[in-house]
């Protein structure tokens, strides 16, 4: 409902916290298709958070990781592996044994 609700609303950026999060995979997998299909089409920007790894790669444009506050990873989905995304989330790695995040300048707007 918060999806649709946002939607009617006619927003620009949409931020979903955990969308997914309380449902069984096939209904997650269902409103993440549903929700990329929406933003496609009415190219919208998503800010989504997601503890399932394997929907944030294969969803995901770009994927940012956080750890003691600070970004640590911030790359395009097809640069990291799953295993790196796995470490960081769950702990394994200390903040600097991560490379630093780096700025893809082609994304930055232009004024």
């Amino acid at each position: 409902m918060a999806i649709a609700r946002t939607l009617m609303q006619d927003a620009e950026i949409i931020i979903a916290d955990e969308p997914i999060a309380s449902l069984d995979p096939k209904a997650g997998k269902e409103i993440m298709d549903l929700l990329l299909d929406v933003v496609s089409e009415r190219r919208l920007t998503v800010l989504c958070t997601l503890h399932q790894l394997e929907l944030a790669q294969q969803y995901g444009d770009r994927i940012i990781g956080m750890k003691a506050g600070q970004i640590v990873l911030d790359t395009p989905r097809q640069q990291v592996a799953l295993a790196t995304m796995q470490q960081l989330y769950q702990g394994d790695v200390r903040v600097d044994q991560i490379s630093p995040p780096t700025v893809d300048n082609a994304a930055l707007p232009t004024s």
